[in-house]
């Protein structure tokens, strides 16, 4: 069944860093210098086995520090082996990321001029917005299926989306 949330034309995924850019930030510990780094968005990683994780962040270079080179104690505490990964892992995407270094890849969403959704125009510098990036984000997740990937992240969408109804599920 096809998802029926669609992300519009002018809204599209960039490559943010090769998998080459990837490794050399998880083995040198340094940050690539690229613009893109700099700015609030949505970012994915794409998995070789048809996975991805999404996400958004206020500043995108602090955040996926966190998902590429975490704390030790955090490294201390991923899973030894990703197919045992327990489904609620709070490192799942550490977990992931870490094991595929070197052949995932990572996107920013980009905005081109204008779109409409849900009764909402946004352009690229709404992105400093967070509820708007957070509106992105799980359209996005929704939206990916289409792509035949399979987020990680797909169930905290809608939760995350819908706050009142935290209440209900949980």
């Amino acid at each position: 069944m096809k998802n029926c949330l669609h992300l519009p034309k002018n809204l599209s995924w960039q490559e943010l860093l090769s998998s080459e850019e990837i490794q050399g930030w998880a083995e040198n510990h340094r940050r690539p210098h690229k613009n893109g780094l700099l700015r609030a968005g949505v970012y994915r990683f794409i998995f070789p086995d048809k996975r991805c994780y999404l996400g958004e962040a206020g500043h995108l270079g602090n955040r996926l520090t966190r998902h590429i080179n975490p704390h030790q104690t955090i490294v201390a505490e991923l899973c030894p082996n990703e197919d045992n990964c327990a489904s609620n892992c709070k490192y799942k995407v550490c977990c992931a990321v870490r094991r595929s270094i070197g052949q995932c890849l990572l996107q920013v969403l980009t905005i081109d001029g204008t779109i409409k959704l849900c009764g909402l125009t946004l352009s690229q510098n709404d992105l400093t917005n967070e509820s708007v990036r957070l509106l992105l984000e799980s359209s996005a997740i929704h939206s990916s299926i289409d792509e035949d990937l399979r987020p990680l992240n797909y169930g905290y969408a809608w939760l995350r989306a819908n706050p009142k109804a935290r209440l209900i599920v949980l």
